[in-house]
């Protein structure tokens, strides 16, 4: 699979780890590719709010994603899909 043509903000690091680990599941090369999307969202969100990725919570999340839903965004994950455990 290419790389993202998105920005992943300060997620960047983490986005072939999260492929991989995806991928290791099963997951198809869309599911993967949407799933990178949302990653960029909140890697670009962290990074417009000055907040470090070790400061990433379910809390935060819950923010991130509120902050997506007022500006308009269509889609919005659940905060299960963030665990890699």
């Amino acid at each position: 699979m290419s790389g993202t043509r998105r920005k992943a903000g300060q997620l960047g690091p983490e986005v072939e780890g999260y492929r991989a680990w995806l991928a290791e599941r099963g997951y198809t090369p869309g599911t993967i590719r949407n799933m990178l999307t949302y990653l960029g969202q909140v890697g670009l969100w962290l990074s417009v709010e000055e907040l470090k990725t070790e400061n990433l919570n379910e809390e935060r999340m819950a923010a991130c994603l509120s902050a997506r839903r007022m500006s308009g965004g269509r889609r919005c994950p659940v905060l299960a899909r963030w665990c890699r455990c």
